[in-house]
């Protein structure tokens, strides 16, 4: 569901939304759960290899039947919290000025580049609506 808009290199990828300091780059919601959309993942340091180990391990222990919703989003945030507390991990919030929760894509550095088109109306009409 994703349209790119126009070509993007691994330079730009890199720079603009997967800073190399960071574990983690995510579109936050601060009144809501995290736009799963588009994460980006550090392998290179070793707190990214544990998040990614215990979020695989929510769903293959079937821990995630303890919380209080049980889709990628809310279980990614659960996780991503607790690493924040126990790890001390850098996450790089992709959405620092959001202005709504409904579509926060627009108010991300990748609107640049490419639309999100997630749910019927913006398939339909083949862009982001804003």
């Amino acid at each position: 569901d994703i349209a790119f808009k126009k070509p993007i290199t691994e330079k730009e990828v890199i720079e603009k939304f997967l800073p190399e300091e960071c574990s983690i780059s995510y579109i936050n919601r601060p009144s809501y759960y995290s736009e799963c959309g588009f994460v980006g993942y550090n392998l290179r340091l070793w707190e990214t290899k544990v998040f990614v180990k215990r979020f695989l391990q929510m769903y293959t222990s079937l821990a995630l039947i303890n919380e209080e919703e049980w889709h990628d989003s809310f279980i990614f945030d659960r996780v991503r919290e607790k690493m924040i507390n126990e790890f001390k991990i850098k996450c790089y919030n992709l959405s620092p000025t959001i202005r709504k929760v409904g579509n926060p894509w627009i108010d991300t550095p990748m609107s640049e580049y490419m639309d999100h088109l997630k749910g019927k109306a913006r398939k339909d009409a083949g862009e982001m609506l804003k």
